[in-house]
């Protein structure tokens, strides 16, 4: 065995990060688009705590404590996912809410269509791609998973991590550069350890 300089404290680095909830102003740093499940097509989208998260006044998913943000700024934290049904059956248009939600969250507006017998308007959805939200500021409701196989575990064994349940209007927030998004997507793609094993 090759000997290392490195110390491992069961107490403290066995321990998941500390997830602190709350609302906190992120950006939109990637969207990927899933494969087609029971007509309807998964969105999964992953959120930058931004530095403007510091001062926000959270609480520690763990302890119940009041806690600042600023120990998740830079987290990179995904969402719990948003779906598209491009062909919802008759009296099931209501599978599309939530992706109705999430665009008007990010300033998204489809087209309005009248309809001519009726006069109702509806909107005509559109498929939302990477480049439509990459970089783009919002308010991001932040709580904790538990990993399928620890539900049934004591909860001080049950590891957990930080999800994006609910994405807001985050009115004066930023848009981050596309073009060094995009950059750096492609350095994690080159860099990636396990390529081709």
């Amino acid at each position: 065995m090759l000997e290392l300089d490195v110390m491992f404290d069961p107490e403290v680095d066995g321990l998941s990060p500390k997830i602190i909830g709350g609302t906190f102003p992120a950006n939109i740093v990637d969207l990927e688009e899933g494969r087609e499940h029971d007509g309807s097509i998964p969105h999964n989208v992953v959120y930058r705590i931004a530095p403007e998260a510091a001062e926000v006044i959270g609480k520690d998913l763990d302890t119940g404590e009041e806690a600042k943000g600023a120990g998740m700024i830079g987290q990179e934290v995904k969402g719990v996912g948003i779906w598209l049904c491009p062909n919802p059956p008759k009296g099931q248009g209501w599978k599309n809410r939530g992706y109705i939600d999430f665009a008007n969250s990010v300033g998204i507006k489809f087209p309005e269509v009248e309809d001519k017998i009726t006069g109702k308007v509806k909107f005509k959805l559109a498929a939302i791609e990477k480049i439509d939200v990459l970089g783009l500021p919002v308010m991001v409701t932040i709580g904790q998973q538990v990993h399928k196989e620890d539900l049934n575990k004591d909860p001080l064994q049950q590891r957990k991590y930080p999800r994006a349940f609910k994405t807001l209007v985050w009115e004066d927030g930023e848009r981050l550069d596309v073009d060094t998004l995009l950059a750096g997507a492609e350095d994690k793609k080159e860099e990636d350890p396990f390529k081709g094993v």
